[in-house]
């Protein structure tokens, strides 16, 4: 007799959710730059949105090893927009005002009065970091660390959220030129789980680590301090910088990144080392792309301090909105060998009596094209604009292109590949 055994097996279904898709596309890829030591190029960068409805994107400059774990990035370049949500916040007064390195309308200020933003509301807890540049322009009062009950009088940089459950709390940043400090909050509750006297004032870089309930502040890259831990199971990462009820932050605020993670060291010193748009400079940063349309995007690099060689470095195309996603945009730069000849021997100019200029110049040996450049002043290299390129030892420049009774001085460099 033979026997035959039934097996029934259950298979569970488990539906994974798909991860973000983008809309936004762009080329050319890589990004190509070619420049001598001390020079610039720029190039443009065609974004394209292939979707059926209208996407915001912007481009970042911030460093790789950082956006996996970046929620949110405030620059304050001319404006209070996070790159990343495109949320532009509700404001109470604030202005722009000169960065850290003297830039004007790249940071921005808050009064000490009533001054503040609120910021996207990222809603995370328990583990997560804050970086940020800040200037404070007064001392405030500076409280030892303890687990206290009482309201606490301070310059708050970010405003601590209220709860009313015993077991959540808000937690809040004061900041002054003589300290800062970590000072949580809830209902008849206002712990300062870390307080860090030192002389701050100026610029200085700022990163708060929060992890195992325990908040850990680094000042230019370096460990200073470690707080007390919450006795709260829950802590959530407020968003209303400048303060509030019990206290206002007086000085400047710039590049605030928020991260949904404990950063590492190296992400740290990554943060610290990070300027944006030191290398590249975008116009536009950031915009808005109907369906099946395209925009070009102007990006210069600016990074004079290069030596000869070949250099990989990367953008980032985000595409906006609650759930941003982001792409990678290779860049590779090419800088040029000074030990070449890189420039005619001679440079002639004639004019054609209606203002059009014809440049000729003598060939160089194993020059394979020229690019030529135009600009208002010879001492200022930064301020010249590409006009084109050309195979032969001759370019015209039309005189409309320049504003009318506009002195100009053009620049010839040959290239070798």
């Amino acid at each position: 007799m033979q026997r035959y055994i039934m097996c029934l097996v259950a298979l569970a279904v488990v539906v994974l959710p798909l991860a973000a898709q983008t809309d936004l596309t762009y080329d050319p890829s890589p990004l190509v730059f070619n420049a001598v030591p001390g020079q610039f190029d720029s190039k443009f960068l065609n974004v394209t949105n292939t979707g059926g409805v209208g996407r915001d994107y912007s481009l970042l400059t911030n460093p790789p090893v950082l956006l996996g774990d970046l929620v949110s990035y405030y620059p304050f370049d001319n404006g209070r927009v996070d790159l990343l949500t495109n949320w532009s916040g509700a404001v109470s007064g604030t202005y722009l005002g000169h960065d850290r390195l003297n830039r004007p309308l790249q940071a921005m200020g808050f009064d000490g009065v009533n001054d503040n933003y609120n910021t996207w509301d990222s809603n995370l807890s328990n583990a997560f970091s804050v970086s940020f540049w800040a200037r404070p322009l007064r001392n405030q009062p500076m409280i030892a660390q303890g687990y206290y009950n009482a309201a606490q009088t301070a310059d708050y940089l970010l405003w601590p959220d209220w709860y009313a459950s015993g077991s959540e709390e808000g937690l809040g940043l004061a900041l002054g030129k003589n300290g800062l400090m970590v000072i949580n909050h809830a209902a008849a509750y206002m712990p300062v789980l870390l307080s860090y006297s030192a002389d701050l004032s100026g610029w200085n870089h700022y990163v708060i680590v929060f992890s195992g309930q325990t908040p850990s502040l680094y000042v230019n890259g370096v460990l200073v301090s470690t707080g007390l831990p919450s006795p709260r199971p829950t802590t959530y990462l407020s968003s209303l910088y400048g303060g509030a009820a019990y206290g206002f932050y007086k000085g400047f605020l710039d590049d605030l990144c928020v991260y949904n993670a404990a950063l590492t060291e190296a992400q740290i010193q990554a943060s610290y080392q990070f300027t944006d748009m030191a290398r590249f400079q975008i116009q536009p940063r950031m915009g808005a792309l109907a369906a099946g349309t395209s925009t070009a995007v102007a990006v210069r690099m600016v990074d004079t301090s290069l030596v000869a060689g070949v250099y990989g470095d990367a953008l980032t195309l985000c595409q906006m909105g609650s759930a941003p996603v982001t792409t990678p945009v290779p860049v590779v730069i090419n800088v040029g060998d000074t030990t070449v000849p890189l420039a005619p021997a001679d440079l002639a100019i004639s004019y054609d009596g209606l203002g059009n200029a014809l440049l000729q110049w003598s060939p160089v040996a194993s020059a394979t094209h020229y690019k030529v450049y135009s600009g208002p002043d010879p001492y200022h290299p930064e301020y010249f604009s590409y006009l084109g390129h050309t195979t032969s030892t001759s370019f015209s420049h039309a005189a409309d292109a320049d504003p009318p009774s506009s002195r100009r001085f053009f620049v010839v460099v040959a290239y070798l590949e």
